[in-house]
Formats: structure tokens, sequence, C-alpha cells
């Protein structure tokens, strides 16, 4: 006896197929997607930054509670006094009268700026602080704003002190000049002063007192002539050399002036009477 299967519609296979592979291929989609996706991976904490600690001498107690402040723009001389006042005057507070804001470099003689440390505004929001907390958001505020003081909490004999110190920060060195060297052939300029030529010694002397007058002070500026090559070597910065070199080019163009035909000669000064 002849067991009768059922047909399977060709269309229907074919219409299935292209359907599996689609959904496949979104599965696979969204695996890829999934991966990518990193939204929601953990962020790494960024590192944290210790404020400089404000040491406190185990001597120096004030018995206040702690406190709500609001320092919005009083002068720093304002707000010790506060701080005094809050406290019933239990320490004393040292500031000068003036701080140098940064420190000259040694030997430079240039002048040093300074400010009244007691007129520097303070902008502070404190909630539920000791005193000792209070002068420790002081001094990071300093760190932020890149003021060069800072607070100092220390004892004279038995009475608590907060000293205000200046903190200098020392003049980066002055840079130096990045000296060059320069060669040029000089041998069409020496010879007699009867057609704008001179001497190797006044040649450099033209060339060194030129350079000096336009650069005073400097330093870098050397000359050194060869007889047998008839060359000049010149040292200094990328300014200096360019200045000399013109002076060079002048100096020839003047010669050459002087030798083209029909061209006024240099005359000799009428004697004196």
């Amino acid at each position: 006896m002849k067991q009768i299967l059922p047909s399977v519609p060709v269309r229907a296979s074919r219409v299935a197929a292209p359907a599996l592979g689609l959904w496949f291929g979104l599965a696979l989609a969204a695996c890829s997607l999934a991966a990518a996706d990193t939204t929601n991976a953990p962020v790494p904490a960024p590192p944290e930054v210790s404020p400089p600690k404000l040491v406190v001498p185990p001597e120096w107690k004030v018995d206040a509670p702690a406190h709500d402040y609001v320092f919005d723009g009083l002068t720093l001389s304002e707000v010790a006094r506060s701080l005094s006042d809050q406290t019933k005057n239990q320490f004393d507070v040292l500031m000068p009268g003036v701080i140098a804001l940064q420190e000259a470099p040694a030997g430079t003689g240039l002048p040093v700026e300074q400010i009244d440390p007691g007129g520097i505004p303070m902008k502070l929001r404190l909630k539920n602080v000791s005193i000792v907390e209070a002068f420790q958001a002081m001094n990071m505020l300093f760190e932020i704003d890149h003021t060069p003081v800072r607070w100092e909490l220390v004892m004279n004999g038995h009475r608590p002190v907060a000293v205000l110190r200046g903190v200098l920060e020392p003049k980066s060195p002055l840079a130096v000049p990045s000296v060059g060297h320069s060669v040029a052939y000089v041998g069409n300029l020496l010879g007699t002063p009867d057609l704008g030529r001179m001497s190797p010694d006044a040649l450099c002397e033209t060339l060194e007192t030129t350079a000096e007058q336009t650069f005073p002070g400097s330093n870098t500026i050397k000359i050194k002539f060869h007889r047998g090559a008839e060359l000049v070597v010149l040292s200094g910065t990328d300014e200096e050399l360019r200045l000399m070199n013109e002076v060079l080019q002048a100096l020839k163009d003047k010669v050459s002036d002087r030798r083209k035909p029909g061209a006024p000669a240099d005359q000799p000064a009428p004697p004196g009477k």
C-alpha cells in the first residue's frame, strides 16, 4: 500500500528562504550594533586631586561651632576680620602690607610688581564649615586663581595666629637668543677709498657700529675677517645677521655705482683756511 505524502508548495519554500536569510541578517546586524555600542560602558572616574593641606598645630584650637559663610566680593582683610569676629577674637591675624607677585631673576635688577594682599577680592560660599576649613577653602581658591599668598596657622606662645605669607613664583629664565652665522665675500669692497672702498678694519668697524647702533646692548654680534680669502664671518641673531648683510649689500652697490662710466668720484675735502 502506497503512502501518500503531502506535497509542499514550491512557491512557499522559495519565499520562506529569503525571509529566513533576511531574519538572520537583521539579527547579526543587531549583534554588531550591540557590540559597537559603548554608551552603556562604565566610564572611568577622573583621578582625584587632593587640595593643598593646611597644617594645623595641635595647640591651634578655636572654640566655635561650624558656620555658613558667604563672601561675595569682600576683600581679604574684611574676610579675616569676619572670621575673627565669628570666634569672638579667639585668634589673631597677621597680614603683610605688600607682597611681591613674582620673583625677579637673580642679578637682573628687574622691578618686581607688588600688591596689597588685604585688597584681594574673595568670592566664597561655604556651608557648615569650621574656621580651619574656611582658611583651607581660601588657600584652595588662592591656588586656583594663582594668587601668590597662602594662609598658615601657627602659635604665638599660647595664642593661635593666622599668618598670611607670600608664595613667590620665580620668573622663568630669560630665553637665550639663537645665534647663527653668515659668510660673505668682501674682496670687491677692499681697496682705496677713491672708489668707495675701504680697509678690512674700516669695513669690520662699519658693520659692527651699524649693528650695535640698531641693537644696543647686544652681546651676540661678532665679526671676523679672513685676510687670505677676503671673507667676513658674521655672527648674531637672525635680525642682526639680516641687518649686517643688508649693510654689506649697500656697500657693494655703492662701489658698483662708483665704477659706472660718468659716475662722480669722491672729491677731496677743500683745505681749511
